[in-house]
C-alpha cells in the first residue's frame, strides 16, 4: 500500500506516515485498543491521515511549530499538491474497498496475520511448533558448523602441503 502511495507521491515520506501514526495513536484511549478490531482501528487511521494530508498539516512529533508538510521552497509546489491529491484519491478507495486490511498490508503482514490467527484458533499446535523450529535451527546451526570446521581443515592442509 505505502509503495502505491510512493509512486504517486515522492514527496510523502515514510517519516510523515510514521509521525502521523504516532499522533494518531495519541488520540486513543490505549485500553480500548486492546478491545478494538483491527479493521476499525485501521479505517480510522486512514481518515486521520486523509484529513492531515488534506490540511497539509503534519506536526513534528516533538517540535509541534515545524509543519512536515511545509515542503523544500525549490519544489514544485503545484506538482506537489496534484500529488498529494492523487494520494487523497487511494486512500479514499482503499476506504471504500470491503476488504481494508487486505488492501493495506503486505503479504508479508498478512502471513503474520494468518499466523497469529492461527496461533490463537490452535494453541495447542503453537508448543509444538515452537519445538521443530529449534530443532531445524539446532540441526542448521550444527551443520554449519560441521562445514566451517570441515573448510578449516582443508584449508589447514593445503597450507601445510606447501
Amino acid at each position: 500500500w505505502k509503495i502505491n502511495l510512493k509512486t504517486v507521491c515522492p514527496a510523502l515520506r515514510s517519516y510523515h506516515l510514521k509521525t502521523l501514526f504516532y499522533h494518531f495513536l495519541e488520540t486513543f484511549d490505549h485500553e480500548d485498543m486492546n478491545y478494538t478490531e483491527m479493521e476499525y482501528l485501521a479505517y480510522h487511521l486512514l481518515h486521520f491521515v486523509q484529513s492531515h494530508l488534506k490540511a497539509m498539516q503534519c506536526p513534528h512529533y516533538f517540535i509541534a511549530t515545524i509543519n512536515l508538510f511545509d515542503f523544500p521552497a525549490e519544489a514544485d509546489l503545484g506538482e506537489t499538491r496534484k500529488n498529494i491529491d492523487q494520494c487523497l484519491q487511494i486512500i479514499q478507495k482503499t476506504l471504500n474497498s470491503r476488504s481494508l486490511l487486505q488492501n493495506i498490508f503486505s503479504k508479508n503482514s498478512q502471513t503474520v496475520m494468518t499466523i497469529n490467527h492461527c496461533r490463537e484458533e490452535h494453541p495447542h499446535c503453537y508448543p509444538l511448533l515452537f519445538f521443530v523450529l529449534i530443532v531445524t535451527n539446532v540441526i542448521a546451526v550444527c551443520a554449519g558448523a560441521f562445514l566451517y570446521v570441515t573448510g578449516l581443515f582443508a584449508v589447514v592442509s593445503l597450507l601445510i602441503s606447501f
